[in-house]
């Protein structure tokens, strides 16, 4: 079972540091079921050291800049706060649309109801 490394930090030398891609879904396309990413954030002097100490795993080290991360997850943070506003807005619509309907079943079957007891009690006329 392999593994993904997402390295984050402002690295001196940025050799094999991925350009332009967003960190999530670069680390997320390259996960499998069952995979596991291990995100480190790290100031390097020198890729060497972290390089050595993960190598031992089986995986992809793959590196970003800091400060691309920190704006990704600003936007991710933005997104889920929208997206949770959206869910509030169209579960409030549904649970209104769901309660008008309701008023309206009880007003149609009381109309009949009443329609029907005032059919089986002529008198009451």
């Amino acid at each position: 079972m392999g593994s993904c490394g997402a390295l984050v930090g402002s690295a001196a030398d940025t050799g094999n540091m991925i350009g332009g891609e967003v960190m999530i879904e670069t680390v997320a396309a390259k996960l499998m079921d069952g995979e596991a990413a291990l995100i480190i954030l790290a100031a390097e002097e020198d890729e060497a050291v972290l390089d050595t100490v993960l190598g031992k795993f089986d995986g992809e080290i793959v590196r970003f800049d800091a400060a691309s991360v920190a704006e990704e997850v600003d936007e991710a943070v933005k997104l889920q706060v929208e997206m949770a506003r959206q869910a509030v807005y169209e579960l409030r619509n549904t649970r209104h649309e769901d309660h008008v309907k309701a008023i309206e079943d009880k007003r149609s079957k009381f109309a009949e109801e009443l329609a029907q007891y005032v059919t089986d009690n002529p008198s009451i006329k």
